[in-house]
């Protein structure tokens, strides 16, 4: 027998509202620590770490390469997977 569930629905429904609140704080803080760590790697401002990181689908570290190489963000991401994600190998690689 399966169990009941006490729970009026409309907090049911309060809960699932909270939750998704705290999602979207929880990607707004990630997305603003994305930008403190690429801002200075890359010497851009806030607004233009946000951009690149857009560009990037908010990948940090493809961010970076692009930022310092100037590559395509599809070159960056190839050149972390033969560095085996390591920024510092991707950034030596020429080809």
């Amino acid at each position: 027998m399966p169990p009941t569930f006490n729970t009026p629905p409309g907090q049911v429904v309060a809960r699932i509202a909270g939750g998704e609140r705290a999602l979207r704080e929880s990607i707004v803080k990630l997305r603003r620590r994305a930008q403190r760590i690429v801002a200075p790697a890359c010497g851009l401002s806030m607004a233009e770490a946000a951009s690149l990181l857009t560009g990037c689908d908010g990948e940090t570290k493809t961010a970076i390469v692009v930022g310092l190489t100037g590559v395509t963000p599809d070159e960056a991401r190839r050149r972390l997977a033969d560095a085996e994600g390591r920024v510092r190998a991707a950034l030596r690689a020429t080809t």
